[in-house]
């Protein structure tokens, strides 16, 4: 359809569908967060790098990174936490120990590529309110 000069809307909730479009806008309550390509978007609006962290217990590890000042944003993602720093390589040692020291079973802390679900949450993250941010 594309190449016959056809353009489709799509909406959806689930950014691995949102992939395979060529141009894309995020919403966040109503007002737009960010347009572009995918690959625009994951390049452009992520607010520093992106590991993997793979340990246990989950939550504990979630509220000692949210607490890092290097760490700009920490989720959890399926079993693993993907954590926002500004310098990857330099920050994965020191959060390696933290974790530990803490009582945290760390598998593995690696660079991984952004995708679009972690540029959203880092999008609708730093335009939480204060009171949403303690819920």
């Amino acid at each position: 359809m594309v190449s016959e000069g056809v353009s489709v809307f799509v909406t959806t909730h689930y950014m691995d569908e949102a992939e395979y479009c060529d141009r894309l806008v995020l919403l966040d309550r109503g007002r737009i967060a960010a347009m572009g390509t995918p690959t625009e978007l994951k390049t452009t609006h992520m607010n520093g790098e992106l590991l993997l962290v793979d340990c246990s217990p989950l939550a504990r590890a979630l509220a000692l990174l949210q607490r890092v000042p290097s760490v700009n944003d920490a989720a959890v993602f399926g079993s693993s936490i993907h954590a926002v720093v500004a310098d990857a390589r330099a920050v994965m040692p020191a959060m390696r120990a933290l974790l530990e020291r803490q009582g945290v079973q760390v598998q593995r802390i690696e660079p991984i590529a952004a995708s679009l679900e972690d540029v959203f949450v880092s999008l609708t993250a730093a335009r939480k309110t204060p009171t949403e941010l303690a819920a």
